[in-house]
């Protein structure tokens, strides 16, 4: 088994810093790859990483984390649910910071052009799909930069732009 960590997400987007834990006998050849791509990671880095998360403070920055996205999945959870009414289902996890929204007679892409005009910019999951493959449309959710009354604005755009496009199909 190869255990692969990187701490560009859960630390500092620019931190190119990460580890890995692999069995004896493939460490040898990884070093030699290694050392073939950029000869060696910078000391000082690692030094302060080892520093930071040998200190409580990278524990305390990530239970901090898990409880602000965890804020943010439920001010999504309670906005869905007083202002969708179950007309669309949302996947939203109990941590992370993506959620899923399945639209079923509106296409993804039409809805992410018309919700961009209002600033509102989404994705569609159809990228997380290999082509040709069936899949419900959808759109990607991220809340993690967001005030928690954009949120509940945003959702209740959402829930007029599909309603919209529905009337407007009929």
């Amino acid at each position: 088994m190869i255990y692969i960590r990187s701490f560009s997400k859960t630390l500092l987007p620019g931190l190119r810093l990460g580890m890995v834990i692999l069995p004896r006998e493939l460490q040898d050849e990884f070093i030699t790859y290694k050392r073939s791509i950029d000869l060696n990671s910078p000391i000082l880095t690692q030094g302060a990483l080892e520093i930071y998360l040998q200190s409580s403070m990278y524990k305390f920055h990530v239970q901090r984390t898990k409880k602000y996205y965890k804020e943010k999945m439920d001010v999504l959870r309670d906005a869905f649910e007083q202002q969708l009414d179950g007309i669309l289902k949302c996947y939203i996890p109990t941590t992370g910071i993506y959620a899923c929204l399945e639209l079923n007679s509106v296409s993804a892409d039409v809805l992410v052009k018309r919700l961009s005009k209002n600033n509102v910019l989404l994705s569609s999951t159809n990228s997380s799909y290999i082509d040709g493959f069936p899949h419900p449309d959808g759109l990607r959710l991220c809340f993690c930069k967001t005030d928690d009354e954009d949120i509940r604005k945003t959702i209740m755009l959402i829930n007029q732009e599909v309603n919209y496009l529905r009337r407007k199909s009929k």
